[in-house]
């Protein structure tokens, strides 16, 4: 269920979310610590960072849908 977005939600933490252990060491590595962080990124070049591929890069793009901040990742 998809959950509103809101600025609360940049604020959470991967390592407390349910995501797959590829994602979460995918984060660990490049220091990405919240959503937000994962949303300032350049999400074009996440497939080709430590630990990465174009799984993590979709599993990114349904966790940032579920909380509704995709709209925050459009140029």
């Amino acid at each position: 269920m998809k959950k509103p977005a809101t600025d609360s939600g940049l604020l959470l933490r991967i390592d407390t979310l349910n995501v797959s252990e590829q994602f979460r060491l995918m984060a660990q590595l490049n220091g990405l610590i919240t959503l937000g962080d994962l949303v300032s990124s350049d999400l074009d070049k996440l497939p080709l960072r430590d630990g990465s591929g174009m799984r993590v890069l979709a599993e990114a793009m349904e966790i940032l849908e579920e909380f509704g901040l995709e709209k925050l990742t459009e140029d």
